[in-house]
């Protein structure tokens, strides 16, 4: 489901801004003719509504999930979506004798501070440059900001408006684009372009460093208590355990 926004997305924000280089009668028929084998699909999507009714409710439009989400996910702060009720004790990662360190937690407060810094960073820059405004949305001149903007505002605002259920995992269909919309923020510069690049790439690197070092400590905690049985990641741990038991090698 989450394709089909990520397209519409990509088509509003090509017919408002892009609409002289897209070839669209042969986009409509090469989407026409892709659209066939979803026909089954279709069929029983509607024949099972009546079992299972959508969640549908206008407060969703005010959750703003989709970009709380977009935000978050680079910045690895999800991980209480597959942890679940393990979270916290996965912040107090490592043991070291046995007693908690903590070093899992103040890696995720240095996380969302440099974050927080970055978004406001580019936010001060941006209104200094707010005579650009329209440019720097549409991503004039840059393919790569225009590719964002289409999934960050077009993809965004048809599925908040659809007030349709979000999920954290539909996030799947923007990736890596979420990652290079942090970039571009971190990166963003005027006046002094040396300086302020130097800076948003400092930000980069304890983004990447603290990143890497919270990965292995997810992993190390993952192995270590054998998944996460109260969490989303429990279920996917115990399907690899379960296909090695079942692997030829083990017979």
């Amino acid at each position: 489901m989450a394709a089909f926004f990520l397209a519409g997305g990509f088509v509003i924000w090509a017919m408002l801004f892009d609409r002289e280089r897209v070839a669209w009668k042969s986009w409509l028929i090469g989407s026409g003719l892709a659209a066939l084998p979803l026909i089954p699909w279709l069929q029983h999507l509607f024949t099972r509504l009546g079992d299972r009714p959508l969640s549908i409710t206008w407060s969703r439009v005010f959750g703003f999930k989709f970009w709380t989400h977009w935000v978050t996910e680079p910045l690895g702060i999800g991980l209480k979506h597959a942890l679940g009720q393990h979270f916290k004790e996965f912040l107090a990662y490592p043991l070291v004798g046995g007693r908690p360190t903590y070093l899992v937690g103040l890696l995720h407060l240095l996380v969302i501070v440099v974050g927080a810094v970055i978004t406001g960073r580019a936010g001060y820059l941006a209104w200094q440059d707010r005579h650009r405004w329209r440019d720097l949305l549409v991503g004039k001149g840059s393919e790569t900001t225009f590719t964002v903007n289409a999934a960050f505002v077009g993809c965004g605002v048809l599925f908040t408006t659809s007030i349709l259920p979000f999920h954290r995992h539909y996030l799947i269909m923007t990736f890596p684009l979420m990652y290079v919309w942090l970039a571009n923020l971190a990166l963003v510069h005027s006046g002094n372009p040396s300086k302020t690049l130097t800076l948003g790439r400092a930000l980069l690197l304890a983004l990447c460093i603290s990143e890497s070092v919270r990965s292995a400590g997810f992993l190390y905690y993952i192995h270590a208590n054998q998944g996460a049985p109260r969490g989303g990641y429990g279920v996917a741990y115990g399907a690899q355990e379960r296909s090695k038991l079942l692997s030829p090698r083990n017979h």
